[in-house]
């Protein structure tokens, strides 16, 4: 029923790999209880508690892990 929905609403979401149903449901969830929030993608993603954290402590450059939840 959820994945009806989102796809109704927002199929842009789903289209792009690695993002489903449950990962496009939070980012619809979130924009709509906080659009005044949403200023940049960076800012939608770290509100969808989507964005991408260090791989690790160290000195790196460009390596990241997505954290989904």
């Amino acid at each position: 029923m959820i994945e009806g929905l989102v796809l109704r609403t927002a199929p842009q979401l789903v289209e792009p790999f690695g993002i489903g149903v449950d990962t496009a449901t939070e980012i619809l969830i979130v924009v709509g209880d906080n659009p005044e929030r949403i200023r940049s993608e960076a800012a939608l993603a770290k509100l969808a508690g989507i964005s991408p954290i260090p791989a690790s402590s160290g000195m790196t450059f460009g390596r990241h892990r997505h954290c989904l939840g």
